[in-house]
């Protein structure tokens, strides 16, 4: 099975640092993981996922607008690299995540790691108008 983990970063924070605690446990003989990053100066986490087996890229996106444009290299990626599942973190790696998954016809699971009150109305919005594209939320 072939995972991809999308999030905006790979800096220090709570649910980057889930990343590579929880790859060192899995058996990456059966599942081989994936992690599509856009904030390229938060990188932290990468030489910790890529110790540990995980395939890491970064796609450059310096704003949201960016961000949500990576959709097509996202579900191109997927598609390229066989990816059976995507796995999103935090709401705008959900949205992005999960307007490529639709393209690329793949099934998406979000992880909710904060509170939608929390959000910034254009992030609370798009999170809302995309969460029923996705098959699960942890």
């Amino acid at each position: 099975m072939k995972v991809l983990h999308i999030i905006k970063s790979l800096g220090r924070g709570g649910a980057e640092m889930l990343l590579p605690e929880t790859l060192a446990l899995h058996q990456t003989q059966q599942i081989e993981f994936h992690y599509i990053y856009f904030l390229p100066w938060k990188n932290q986490m990468v030489a910790a996922i890529e110790a540990n087996g995980g395939k890491v890229m970064c796609m450059p996106a310096s704003n949201y607008l960016q961000l949500i444009a990576k959709a097509s290299a996202i579900a191109a990626y997927i598609k390229q690299h066989q990816i059976q599942v995507v796995h999103c973190h935090l709401p705008w790696a959900g949205i992005v995540g999960r307007i490529a998954g639709r393209m690329a016809k793949v099934p998406v699971i979000y992880t909710e790691h904060n509170k939608w009150e929390r959000y910034h109305k254009a992030t609370y919005w798009l999170n809302k108008i995309t969460f029923p594209w996705q098959q699960l939320v942890v």
